[in-house]
Order: C-alpha cells, then sequence, then structure tokens
C-alpha cells in the first residue's frame, strides 16, 4: 500500500485528517506512529475543531517539513509554500469550512467515502511527490 491509500485508510478508520496524512510518512521519519498521533492531534478539524486551517493541509506541512534543516528557513518555507499553492490550486482554499462547505455541494464518487478523504489524498499526494524528489 502506497502512502497516499494509507493516509486516506487511517483517516477512513477513524483518524483525524491531520493525525491521517502525518501518520503516513511518520515512519519515514524513524517517528513512532503514537507519537504521530499525539503531534498531529490538535489540527484535526480545522486547528481544533475550528474549521480554520485544514488539518489535512497541518499533517501535510508537518510531515513534508520533516527531514527538512529546519535551520533553512527559506528553504522550509518553499518547499511548504509550494505544497500549500498546490493544494490551493486543486481546491481554492486551506480553509477546514471552506473545504467542508465544498465537499458537501461536491459529494464523493464512492458513497463509503467520507467527504474529507479527498483532502487527506490531496496532501498526502504533495507529501508523496516532495519525498519521490529526494
Amino acid at each position: 500500500m502506497n502512502r497516499v491509500d494509507k493516509a486516506v485508510e487511517l483517516f477512513q478508520n477513524g483518524q483525524s485528517c491531520s493525525n491521517a496524512v502525518f501518520g503516513a510518512f511518520c515512519d519515514c521519519f524513524g517517528v513512532e506512529e503514537s507519537t504521530a498521533f499525539q503531534l498531529a492531534s490538535g489540527f484535526g478539524g480545522g486547528v481544533g475543531g475550528r474549521g480554520e486551517l485544514c488539518g489535512a493541509v497541518c499533517g501535510m506541512v508537518m510531515a513534508g517539513s520533516m527531514g527538512l534543516d529546519y535551520t533553512d528557513k527559506p528553504a522550509v518555507r518553499a518547499q511548504v509554500n509550494e505544497m500549500v499553492e498546490a493544494f490551493i490550486a486543486q481546491y481554492g482554499t486551506t480553509t477546514c469550512k471552506d473545504l467542508k462547505d465544498w465537499a458537501a455541494k461536491n459529494p464523493p464518487a464512492d458513497p463509503d467515502e467520507k467527504a474529507c478523504a479527498r483532502f487527506v489524498r490531496a496532501a498526502a499526494a504533495q507529501v508523496a511527490a516532495k519525498l519521490e524528489e529526494k
């Protein structure tokens, strides 16, 4: 199973959007899954369930930043911005509330798939693409 599918499976099985994205990549960086879930848990539902910055995007930023030289702020910011811009190009926003409104008007093709699974998939795909570049 690839990382994108793993993220969607984690989400479909009850993990938050942020946990699903970050958790799908945690072993790439030597982080235990339970630790990854603990680190990412507060970002689900649009940061603390407030409907603000999408939790899947938060998980994407966390996973996409791992392995980078954190002291090289321009490089970290450039990579994060590339991923965020690609997500925005696909869905028009990173705001959870707006994404959920969009999802309500555009139900998933698979009736068994949770509405936000597509955002988890898109965020995880951005991380996977960045990891493949390395």
